[in-house]
Formats: structure tokens, sequence, C-alpha cells
């Protein structure tokens, strides 16, 4: 290709500029260069000319496409200097304006006050002689946390002064009140002990928070509390028990201070005084939040406490790397032998790092915290964007032109609404198959006016990856504007190994960047402000990319990180960057409170947010709107924006609705009027789900189930080759059924003329195992016509080698099948746990092959579960929604699931709808509605269990939420790594210790062995050695290297504890628990 490069390069970047540029092409002009590259040529000079990027860097590179055009393919640096299209202007106007970005902060003064002071206060506790005998001696006699101690200073300060009166005492030296401080603050330790009851005007509560609050948030030491209903309440109800008292430490110190205080620091007393100055004017001033401080409090705090976290670990890192000589020794700073120095860091022999006077650190990380606030508008909005694609941009054609209707109604209303001046909330609810993760993209588009940057969030890594590719396939993006994120090394090199195999049997590609995994992103300002969170290139790319693409793990932090500063990156990434939810139905429980409060804090920082899923029920949409318009209404109070939020629901039928909505009812009714016209849509379309409620009972269960995939086969096989061939899946709800189901398939008596290949499919294989079992489905059942599925080698082998007239190839599958893979089987058999599995499984069924008409049912739902043949009292559940509080009368699904419906057809439209007078006792479907509607849309704002309580309540102050309703709830796992073992490569567990060698592990997991007779059954025979073989013949590995990186499996640490049953594992079947279910598969 034909590429020219323009550049508008100053100072030293023009020269590092001309530098790669002539290495590469020929100048045909002062800033101009020309000449002929091939893909990987073009790739190369993007990659240096980034990495040495500055802020005086700005290169523009076009090419020459047909006879009289040209394409920009990229710019490199200042994109300022060019227009959008690579255009250099001719001339330029100056206008002496003040930019909104920097205008409307309204509050960020208020914010640098709060984060001075506080920072100025927040390690006054190391001054106290038992953390200063820590330091130097090792004695662990500081039964309080540093910042607790702390607090007790500026509550002893501050002692219940109105704001003028405590900030014109700190105008004044504090030296001569330094005993009355001590014994102040010793008073409050000895009585109740509740600092914040001496702190009664808004602003000192604030920064008596911050400073309590620096390293991790308050909880209560029983994780409960009694409802409060604002934020006075809740701190003046907070001591030392709520996670500042160090149990563990048994000697306790006196309370003295025989090195002083650091108010006697000359430096400190000047920026003291300085910012209490600067805080009288303000009160006097601008400081306007009597009337509104429960709403302006909250971003404040959110706001100050990122940044003073951020200032205390920089400053800490400077201190690190001052005093070392230039051999890496390091020297103690000046007072080192003065046993009188306060100190902020340890003086122990084996800490390298130079000491730090308390005085410098508390100013250096002031400082630091300020600096870092001047940063907050460009984080909002100076970070890297990507201009619209062609491909986003070129027309969608067929099934898919709903996108470009949906897409253009959107710009259009928020081009009318005026861009950034309302928040915008979009629902996406097209149905699976019609181009959903493109057509967000399109919508994105539209919403931020042509310059892409969100984050796209997913529940599995398997469709983060494969959104990811999709991505830079069908959008054209490279790596310096996607970053895919999936937090698993091991995962991501199984799912490039797969890739790589696939594209080997494929047209060549000529994309010229979907090979590249460089990071190119920088920011010099940046990169020294946040030397503590950017020392990776994964969270470089967290941060600096345009798009990214992650697991929602990597963004949850920014709500769920309640400790040292685990939240601060994704925070940031909030900050910058809109937010979008990929099939946010696949959330429940916890995971949706903790998701509802992601979007919550995305409204709080101005940001648009995209929900996407084919069966958001009306619980999720409401709780995701009311959780997105009172983080707004925050944002909005704080930048003079409207109120009213830009609401959008899509789909493929109707493109987009668009509606401006002030509050919860009068979107409820918006949605409601959507949801009926949608369901009206999908009962107009073909049936290609039936349903049919097969009754069970424990005696010949099993039996049960065959007979079941037996009728299936014969209704829905195919004919390929004159047998009939079918593929089907059995959803068991959990692993042990599912593998004792799938030990009965194997040893069954079947009809003469019947063959069976199955494959169990759960969460507890290998990963290898895993990847090579995902693969193969992903291969045959990715299909849009029998024939491809047919045609697979394994599969036409064993349809090839019998000479039995049917050929039944059957996944025995628990809930991992229900999301994230796009299977198309012919039928299914669904061990039942909730409507919504029940419509995520029937999804799998024709997902992208058409019938012209369905005559019998091809999903069959047994009349229950295992665990109500089994009498238990809480049947559906774990899955499911069946708890203590909310039972059904029955668990028959004949007496609780509306029958005909399941006859007639099984869609998305059984779970969108609103439910009238429902009666959770009698009926699944309203016990589902019920259970989501009481902890995402009800509740008292007293009610921390609640999302009403995040929303309302002052608990945003604690971690109390967090620890209500956890992110990924479940049990704790430990890993574990099986290796062959000579000479039998029978397959064994090992264990990492803390140094990170491989030890045998003590736990008996017993294997099981297959008989002759059973293996011929398989499907997919594995050979675990093999497997390890394979990749690391691919990579490079030996096959014990291979099992180290890929031989992983994870144990929930309650299976291992005494007296649990015993743990069995078979390379065919992956790892279960034993259970006594012999009544159920005999």
């Amino acid at each position: 290709m034909i590429v020219f490069f323009v550049s508008e390069c100053a100072k030293k970047a023009r020269t590092r500029t001309v530098q790669v540029l002539d290495s590469f092409a020929e100048r045909v002009g002062q800033s101009t260069w020309k000449t002929r590259l091939t893909m990987e040529g073009l790739k190369a000079v993007k990659l240096l000319l980034s990495r040495n990027a500055s802020r005086h860097t700005a290169v523009a590179c076009h090419r020459i496409v047909g006879h009289a055009n040209t394409k920009l393919l990229w710019i490199i640096g200042n994109k300022r200097k060019f227009s959008r299209y690579g255009i250099v202007p001719t001339n330029y106007s100056r206008v002496n304006s003040i930019k909104q970005i920097d205008n409307d902060w309204h509050y960020l003064e208020a914010i640098k006050l709060c984060v001075a002071l506080a920072g100025l206060f927040h390690d006054w506790g190391k001054a106290w002689d038992a953390f200063q005998d820590l330091l130097r001696e090792n004695r662990h006699t500081d039964y309080l946390r540093h910042e607790f101690v702390s607090l007790l200073f500026w509550a002893a300060f501050v002692q219940g002064k109105e704001p003028k009166a405590w900030l014109s005492d700190l105008q004044r030296p504090l030296g001569p009140m330094e005993g009355e401080l001590i014994d102040r603050a010793g008073a409050c330790l000895e009585d109740d002990c509740f600092p914040f009851k001496a702190l009664q005007d808004p602003l000192s509560l604030l920064i008596g928070w911050l400073i309590l609050s620096h390293h991790l948030l308050p909880h209560p030491e029983d994780g409960s509390l009694s409802p409060c209903n604002s934020p006075e309440r809740l701190l003046h109800s907070v001591n030392s028990e709520w996670g500042y008292l160090k149990k563990q430490v048994e000697t306790h110190c006196g309370w003295s201070f025989s090195r002083g205080l650091p108010c006697r620091s000359p430096l400190w007393t000047r920026q003291a005084a300085k910012w209490a100055g600067r805080g009288k004017n303000l009160v006097q001033k601008e400081f306007s939040l009597v009337g509104e401080w429960d709403m302006a409090l909250r971003q404040m705090a959110v706001l100050a406490r990122t940044a003073l976290m951020i200032g205390d670990h920089e400053s800490s890192r400077k201190a690190e790397n001052q005093g070392k000589d230039k051999k890496g020794n390091s020297h103690a700073a000046k007072g080192n032998g003065n046993p009188n120095t306060l100190w902020a860091k340890s003086l122990k022999k084996e800490d390298e790092s130079s000491p730090v006077l308390l005085d410098s650190h508390l100013l250096d990380a002031t400082n630091e915290a300020l600096s870092f606030c001047h940063l907050y508008p460009h984080f909002e909005q100076g970070l890297a964007c990507v201009e619209s694609p062609e491909a986003i941009e070129r027309q969608s054609k067929g099934g898919f032109a709903w996108q470009d209707r949906a897409a253009d109604r959107i710009r259009k209303s928020v081009k009318e609404s005026g861009i950034g001046q309302r928040g915008v909330f979009c629902l996406n609810m097209a149905s699976t198959g019609t181009g959903k993760t493109f057509g967000n993209a399109k919508i994105m588009n539209a919403i931020q006016g042509g310059r892409l940057r969100y984050t796209l969030a997913l529940g599995l890594r398997s469709l983060t990856l494969q959104t990811g590719d999709e991505y830079r396939d069908r959008i054209g993006l490279d790596s310096s504007e996607l970053a895919v994120v999936v937090g698993s090394r091991a995962f991501r090199e199984l799912h490039e190994s797969r890739s790589k195999q696939e594209s080997e049997s494929e047209e060549p590609s000529w994309d010229i960047y979907s090979d590249w995994n460089e990071v190119i992103f920088s920011s010099n300002v940046l990169d020294e402000k946040l030397s503590t969170k950017l020392a990776t290139p994964q969270a470089r790319q967290v941060l600096y990319s345009p798009i990214l693409v992650c697991t929602i793990d990597h963004v949850m932090g920014a709500t769920e990180g309640v400790s040292r500063g685990r939240h601060i990156l994704p925070w940031l990434r909030m900050l910058s960057a809109d937010l979008v939810i990929d099939e946010v139905d696949d959330f429940d429980g916890s995971d949706l409170a903790a998701i509802l409060r992601l979007v919550h804090l995305a409204g709080m920082l101005g940001r648009n947010v995209l929900l996407s899923s084919a069966t958001i029920p009306p619980a999720v949409a409401e709780g995701a709107f009311n959780s997105y318009r009172e983080g707004w209404r925050l944002f909005a109070l704080a930048r003079g924006r409207q109120n009213e939020i830009l609401c959008s629901w899509i789909d493929e039928t109707m493109g987009a609705r668009v509606a401006n909505i002030g509050n919860g009812s009068e979107f409820s009714k918006q949605h409601d009027k959507f949801t009926a016209l949608r369901i009206k849509k999908i009962r107009e379309q073909p049936v290609k789900r039936k349903g049919k409620i097969q009754p069970v009972s424990v005696v010949n269960f099993s039996g049960q189930v065959l007979e079941s995939v037996l009728e299936l086969h014969r209704l829905h096989a195919g004919l390929y080759r004159n047998k009939n061939v079918s593929f089907g899946v059995v959803r068991m709800a959990n692993i042990t059924p599912c593998v004792k189901m799938a030990r009965f398939f194997l040893q069954a008596d079947l009809p003469p003329d019947m063959e069976i290949k199955i494959l169990p499919y759960h969460s507890r294989f290998p990963l290898i195992s895993r990847h090579y079992i995902e693969k193969m489905l992903d291969a045959v059942l990715k299909r849009k016509d029998s024939k491809k599925a047919y045609e697979h080698p394994e599969v036409y082998k064993h349809i090839k080698n019998t000479s039995k007239k049917n050929v039944l190839f059957m996944v025995l599958a628990t809930p991992v099948e229900e999301v994230g893979r796009d299977h198309d089987f012919d039928w299914a058999v669904l061990e039942p746990s909730s409507v919504r599995s029940m419509v995520q499984m029937a999804g799998r069924i024709l997902r992208h092959r058409e019938r012209q008409r369905l005559n019998a049912p091809n999903v069959i739902v047994l009349s229950h579960n295992i665990r109500a043949l089994l009498n238990e009292k809480i049947a559906y559940t774990r899955p499911g929604y069946e708890s203590g509080e909310l039972s059904l009368d029955s668990h028959d699904l004949r007496e609780i699931l509306d029958e005909r419906m399941v006859n007639e057809r099984i869609d998305s439209g059984m779970r969108i709808g609103r439910i009238s007078n429902p009666s959770p006792q009698k009926s699944l479907l309203h016990l589902e509605h019920v259970s989501l509607d009481s902890f995402l849309t009800h509740g008292e704002s007293s009610d921390y269990k609640k999302v009403s309580g995040w929303l309302h309540g002052p608990y945003y102050l604690t971690d109390i939420a967090q620890r209500a309703r956890p992110f990924r709830k479940g049990s704790r796992e430990q890993s574990f790594f099986i290796f062959p073992e000579e000479p039998d490569l029978r397959p064994k567990f090992y264990k990492k210790d803390d140094s990170g060698k491989y030890i045998s592990s003590n736990y008996d997991f017993q294997h099981v062995d297959l008989s002759w007779q059973e293996k011929k059954r398989l499907w997919l025979p594995a050979t675990y050695y093999s497997q390890l073989e394979d990749i690391g013949r691919e990579l490079g590995l030996t096959v014990n290297q291979a099992a180290a990186r890929f031989g992983e499996i994870s144990v929930p640490e309650y299976m291992l504890e005494a007296g649990q049953k015993a743990l069995y594992f078979n390379p065919d079947l992956g790892l279960w628990q034993e259970r006594n279910l012999e009544r159920l598969f005999e």
C-alpha cells in the first residue's frame, strides 16, 4: 500500500519523529513523507512513533485509496493539530473564553479544601509512642490503627465548633495547644470513644471521615447496623470497633506522645494557616452546601477520598525512591540519630527504603493529593478516544438495519438535548442473533458524537475474548484503540491458540492490526501522578485504552474495592469512560445489587450507561434506571446540568424509542409500553421452541430422562447419509447430578439401532480440558445449518464408524451452558431451577437456524428438580430464587407454572413483561419477579441490604452494603494443579506453596476409571496427557510446564473440610463430590 505521513510535531518531538520516518519513508516536503509499506511495516512505524510520543507529537498517516482518494488511518499524539479527517488547518483564531470543562466543577475548590485539611491531619496518629516504637523496635503495642488516632486528634481540635471558629484557630500555630490536644484526644478515647460526636458541622464531619477512611472504610464489627437516615447519625455511631481495633495486639501502650505532634513543624503550620484562610473565604462566599449538604457530600466525599489516597500512595512511593545513592544503597534522612524525631515509615534494618519524617510525609501527601485534584477535569474529558471508525459509519443491511435506525434516532435526540447536558440511559433488548454487540458500538458512537470512549463489561472471560475478536474483526480496531482484559494469562493463551488454528484454515486477514498486542498509550503527567497504579501494562490498558472490553470484575472494584486503594484504577476508568454492560441478565442475587452500585457510580460521575440483554425483567430495568437517576442527580447538582434522563429502549423491530424521563414512575410507564409492544412482536414471529412438562419421580428418575431424550431425538433428528442424527443437551442444576447422569448414560441399555455419544460439560474441569470441550462445542454447534455440524471431523468419524440408524450427540451440562455460549442444539431436557434458566437454556435451541413449522415440543422440562424429589423444603435454589423468605407451596412444575404457556412457546416474552397481582407462593414466575423487586426496587433508605439503602442512605461512608450483598458471592476456592504421574500417567493433584513451588496435595482425590464400554460412548475421549502435549508443542512447553500453566482446577474450600464427603476425579467427567443420589440414578 502507498501511505504518506504528515508531521505537525514541535520541539524535541519533531527530531524524534524525523528520525523514525526518515528510516521508513522518503521525505517529500519539510514535514511530509511518502512510501510504499507492507502491513507489518506500517505496524512498526506506528509502534515506534507511539513509544516516543509526547504532548508535542502530532503525526497523521494517510493511505492512498484507488486513483484519486485518500483515507486517514490514524493520528499519533495531539489530535487537535488535525481535523477528524487528518487535514492541517490553514489558520487559527483565538477567543478569550473559559472552557465549560474547566468552569463547571462548582465544588472543586471545596473538595480541595477538604483534601488539604484531611491530608495535613491524616497521619497524626503515627506520632503516638506505640506507633513510633513499632517503627523503631518492632514492638507491637499500637492496639489502635493510626488513622483512628488521627481522627481523635481532629475531633479534639474541632471540639464541636462552627467552621469559622475552628478555621480561625487553624490560622494560628497549634504548638501551644499540643498538650491540650493530647489530653482531649485521650479523654475521648477513655470515655465513650465516638469521636464524630465532637464534629457537628458538615465540613468537619467530611474531613474527619476522610482522615479515618484513607486506608479502609469503617465497618461494624458484627456486620450489622441500626437503621440510619443521615450521614451525621451514621458517623456519630462509629467507634474503634468499626475495624480500627487491633485485637491481635495483646500488649497495650499508654496514651503518650513523648516526641510531640506534627504541628510543631513551621512548614506544617504555614500550610495549615494557608488552607484555613482559603476555607474561611470559601465558607463566607461560595460554600453553598448547607441546603443541599446530603447530596453534595456524597460526590465530594468520593472525589476527595480518591485524591487523598492517591496522594498518600504517591508520597510513599517518592519516599522509597529518595535517599538512595547511585548504587541503590539507602541512607537515612536528616535527624535519623535523634530519638525525638517523628517518623512516618519503618526504621528497621531490613526495610530498604529511606526513613521519612512525619511532617514531610503529611505535606508531601497533601501536595500530591491537591495536584491530582487539578487533573479531575482532564480525566473526565481529556483521555484518548476513537474517532468514528469507518465500519461503524457504514450502513448495515438486511436484518441488521435496525442498528442504524436506532443510532440515528438516538443521535438526533442527544443533539437536541445537548451533548453532556442530560445523562443517557439505554436498554438494548434486541433478540439473540440480531447483532446486539455491533449495534451497541453504533449506539455508543451516536451517544458520544463520534468520539468513542467506553468500557464494555461482560460476565464471562470466554464471552469477553469473543467480543474482543468481533470488535477487532468487524470494527477494525487495533490495540491502540482497543484493549481486551480478562485477568487470566492462561485463559487468553488458550483462546489465542484456538483463534490461530481457526485462522490458518481460512482466508488471510487484511486487517493490518489484527494480531498486534502492543500497548502504546501513555501520558507523561498521569504516568507520574499515578505511578503506583500504572505499574503494569495491564493497568495502563485499563485506564488509557479508548475502548476497553473486559470482564466486569475489572471495573467492579470502583465500588467494591473498599480498602487500600483497590478501587482507584477502576474508579478512574469509570470517571473517564461511559459504561456498557452486556448480558446484564446473566447476573442474579447479590451480583445484581453490586452492579447497580456501579451503575449509580456511573451516573454520579456523569457517564452514560447502556445495558444489553434480550431478557431484562422489569425489576432489573427499573432498578438500574433508579440507580442511574440518583447518581445523575448528584452530578447534575454539582455541575449545573439538567435533572432529566434521556432514556432509550432499543430492539430489532422498533429501532429506538426515546423519551426524557424525570422520575421512576414515568420510566415504569414507558418501559411497560415498550415491553408490551416487544412481546407482541415476539408473538408474531415463528415459534422456535415449544415446551412440555414431563412428570418424573424418584423411582426410575434417570430412566424417565432417557425416555425423554429418545423421544426428542426421534422427533427432531436430521437426516445425514441415511442416518438420523441429532444434537441435544440435558441441563442439570448442579455438578454432582450432572456427573451421575453422565455415568448413567454411559452405562444405560439403549435401543439396538441407537448410538449415543456423551460429552459432560461443567465448571470443575482442569482449564486445558474445559478448553478442549468448548473448542469442540463451538466448532460443531456454532452453525447456521445442520450440515456444518455433521461434517466436523470428530462428528463425521462417529457417524461413519457406526452401522446404527440413529446417532445421538448429547451434552450433559450445568448452568455454564446457559450464558456466553453461542451453541445451537436440536433439543433440550431441562432440570428446572427458574424461569430465567429455562428461557436462557431454550435460547440454545434453534439459535441460528430456522424451521418452517414446529409441530412437536423440542424442550422437555422435568416436573421436579432433584431437590424437590428429595423433599427438600427449599427446592428451587442454588441456582434459583426460592428462599426461606419467599417459598413455594408446591414444587411440582405443573402446579406452579402455566403449562399452556410452556406448551405454546418458550421465549423471552415469558420474563420481560410485568406481573400484575403477583402470587409468589403459587407461581415460579411470580416468585422470580417478586424476589428481584424485593431488593432491587423496593425497600427503605435505611435498609443497607437493599439497593434503595445504597441510593438514598448514608451507607456509602462504610463498606456494610458491600459486605451484605457482595459481588461474586460464593465460597472461597483453592487452586490445585494436575500433573500426569509416571509411569501410568495417572493425574495427580499438587498445590503451590508460598514460594511458588509445587507440592503434593495431602487431600485424597479419588481417581475413577471408566470401563472400555463406557469410553466407547464418549463424544470427546479426554487423554489429559495428550491435551497437555498438544498445547505444549504449540507453545514450546514441556508436559509438566503445560500442566503448571493450564492444569489448574479450583475446588471450594468447604469441600476440603474434615467431615465432607469424598471428592472424585476423572479426566472425562471432571471433579465432583459424592452425594447420596443412588435412588435417582439406578
